[in-house]
């Protein structure tokens, strides 16, 4: 059984003048149980055992690759191309587990004798989830050397983002069990975003100094709502949320 340990974890709080312990206010002074502080001995402490409850197989596939030339024009113009791809799929498949009538013994910080913790309860399946998301994108990024001071950078990206996502109960929990309502669509079927859309990115560097140099940098990105592989009905049907990016900022390389 593995345990998280966890000192304190219903800690009173103080406010407003009073302690407030497990929703209930008591007036100063109160001399209900506190936190240990670095006065308390160790003998003294117990510690409370969170018992993880989530087993996961996860996978991901992945792949990149990018195309780079450079071109030399007739003065000292250069040009630097880059042309990439990459693509892949992740899946996430965590299942949850609950007990009925559970019993996580504390142990003392001193002396935690895994005999003196017994672990108590009765097991069954809170929830299944099953997450599949593939991705894929084409970018183009071009640099323009105009001599040794100035750079002009430009490039557009694509992506393409499909995600399916469905949670559900194998079997009805037993009795005092705790009943997980289902992440499904309407007629059962699983959850799924499909989002694509281009983003841009633009780029001006100064060089003063073979030391130093200024950048101002102008981005765009976007972030779907299944990115971290996890959906809800309301969540399935969001616009990406879309963000723009100014920056500008300098860079002084230090030598002897």
């Amino acid at each position: 059984m593995i345990t998280e340990p966890q000192i304190c974890s219903n800690a009173p709080s103080r406010r407003a003048g009073r302690w407030i312990c497990d929703g209930v206010a008591y007036e100063f002074p109160w001399t209900g149980a506190r936190c240990p502080d670095s006065s308390t001995p160790t003998n003294q402490i117990q510690v409370n055992r969170n018992q993880l409850q989530v087993k996961s197989v996860e996978a991901i596939l992945w792949d990149q690759t990018t195309l780079t030339a450079r071109f030399q024009g007739a003065g000292s113009e250069k040009t630097t191309s880059s042309v990439a791809s990459r693509g892949g799929q992740e899946f996430s498949n965590p299942i949850r587990t609950s007990y009925v009538a559970k019993s996580v013994p504390a142990a003392n910080l001193a002396n935690p004798n895994p005999q003196y913790a017994v672990f108590a309860g009765t097991a069954y399946i809170a929830s299944a989830t099953h997450a599949k998301s593939r991705s894929g994108s084409a970018s183009f990024v071009d640099t323009l050397h105009l001599g040794k001071l100035f750079e002009l950078s430009g490039g557009v990206r694509w992506d393409y983002f499909d995600t399916i996502f469905s949670l559900y109960q194998p079997v009805p929990p037993p009795s005092g069990g705790t009943v997980t309502p289902a992440i499904l669509n309407a007629n059962g079927t699983p959850l799924h975003q499909i989002v694509h859309k281009p983003t841009y990115r633009a780029a001006f560097v100064y060089k003063p100094t073979s030391h130093g140099s200024v950048y101002f940098d102008y981005g765009t990105s976007f972030n779907p709502s299944a990115e971290t592989l996890a959906l809800s009905v309301s969540s399935s049907i969001l616009p990406p949320e879309e963000n723009e990016d100014v920056r500008s900022w300098s860079e002084v390389q230090l030598s002897e």
